[in-house]
């Protein structure tokens, strides 16, 4: 299965589960999972949820990234950055597949703290949909691993 095939597929699902609060055989991460994704870098790849998934109701929510205290990475200024929300499915043209987003967003705003070991963004959730972001760390001799997940707001 392509890449964008395997992201509408994943998102769908999770819509899906969104309107019966429970994914096949396991609940949803809980309310203090979401609002607190541990980030950690396992075999040169960052690992972190690939969805964070906000309910009605739950309105101006902090969620703060968290690097383990021992890692030897940190995120940079740009460590947790929104690029967009998902305005439509999945474009096809030359073989090539791209997901359009609004760079306009400002459902969620960002800054990094704690010298690098946490990422912290406020999640309004005024306006249902889905934000794509990019997970950047940095380790000491400069080296940058990336993630691109996504939140989903269900305003």
């Amino acid at each position: 299965m392509k890449w964008s095939a395997w992201i509408v597929a994943a998102l769908s699902a999770l819509v899906l589960a969104g309107c019966a609060h429970k994914l096949p055989g396991r609940d949803l991460p809980t309310f203090e999972d979401r609002t607190r994704p541990q980030v950690a870098v396992v075999d040169g790849r960052i690992r972190a949820p690939f969805v964070l998934y906000f309910f009605q109701g739950e309105k101006e929510v902090t969620i703060t990234w968290t690097l383990p205290s021992d890692s030897i990475y940190r995120f940079p200024r740009n460590g947790i950055e929104f690029e967009g929300e998902l305005i439509e499915n999945v474009i096809r043209a030359e073989g090539k597949s791209a997901l359009p987003l609004d760079p306009r967003q400002k459902e969620i705003e960002c800054a990094p703290q704690n010298g690098g070991l946490t990422f912290t963004c406020k999640n309004h959730n005024t306006r249902a949909g889905i934000y794509k972001y990019t997970i950047r760390v940095v380790d000491q001799r400069g080296k940058v691993l990336t993630r691109d997940p996504y939140v989903m707001n269900d305003a």
